[in-house]
């Protein structure tokens, strides 16, 4: 099963928060995106903005895996919100 699709189960699940499917959506398309924009500029040569278009990538990438994973990480309401907001 592709990372996209594995989202796109996770993301049609039930959850607490609402708008799960379009942010997952939206990450799952940014982290395409980055990917194969670092890998134009490294084709191009241009490491150094390759790399932070990689690092963007790996940090959206983190950000879908830790909304997927919420209840797991979070022991109670108020440890939920705060990774809520750095998303």
């Amino acid at each position: 099963m592709s990372l996209l699709e594995e989202l796109q189960r996770k993301a049609n699940e039930e959850r607490k928060y609402p708008n799960d499917q379009e942010f997952l959506e939206r990450k799952a398309i940014d982290v395409i995106y980055e990917m194969l924009k670092a890998k134009e500029l490294l084709e191009k040569g241009d490491t150094r903005n390759a790399a932070g278009k990689a690092f963007q990538a790996w940090k959206d990438l983190l950000s879908c895996l830790i909304y997927l994973n919420l209840d797991k990480l979070a022991k109670d309401e108020k440890e939920k919100e705060w990774y809520l907001k750095r998303e």
